[in-house]
């Protein structure tokens, strides 16, 4: 949600397709190395006689798992639902990366492994105008919705509406 940037790749390990039902599944596995900006409230700095915050930047590693399910009822339509985990962890020991916020301040508990696995569900909905013409893209609305395992509540959403091109062409 706050990173800087990422970079990586996404591989797909497997693929089903039934053309009777229209329907494409996909299994993909994926990793990345990101930046993300952490404030740090505990420890400030007086700048300009004022006192702030903290600013570090931290590497991040982020691999997932997805399960995608593809349909096409048309070759103008096609709508997909994908579903996955994903392992993140920051790169610095200076910090603590933590599950629940209000559940460490009042316990201690860190989460174990759950601070670093989360969820997410994505729904998107593509149309062709030209379906004649491959090269040409394709209008696309996706929502995804991110959460933490074990903590639904404090996921976030994501929503984009676009249009997608072929860069150098399609066969």
């Amino acid at each position: 949600r706050h990173e800087n940037f990422s970079v990586g790749f996404d591989l797909n390990l497997a693929s089903l397709d039934i053309p009777t039902f229209k329907s494409t599944f996909y299994f993909d596995a994926g990793i990345r190395y990101g930046r993300v900006a952490i404030v740090d409230s505990i420890k400030s700095v007086v700048k300009g006689g004022k006192t702030t915050a903290s600013n570090y930047g931290v590497n991040t590693w982020h691999t997932n798992l997805k399960l995608i399910w593809l349909i096409r009822p048309d070759e103008r339509y096609s709508f997909n639902i994908s579903g996955g985990f994903n392992w993140y962890l920051l790169r610095d020991d200076s910090f603590k990366q933590v599950a629940n916020e209000s559940v460490y301040k009042s316990s201690f508990y860190d989460g174990g492994s759950y601070k670093d696995y989360y969820g997410n569900i994505a729904l998107q909905f593509s149309f062709r105008p030209n379906p004649k013409n491959q090269n040409k893209g394709a209008l696309f609305f996706r929502y995804r919705y991110n959460w933490q395992t074990s903590y639904f509540n404090t996921g976030f959403s994501q929503a984009q509406v676009g249009y997608s091109v072929y860069i150098l062409g399609r066969k």
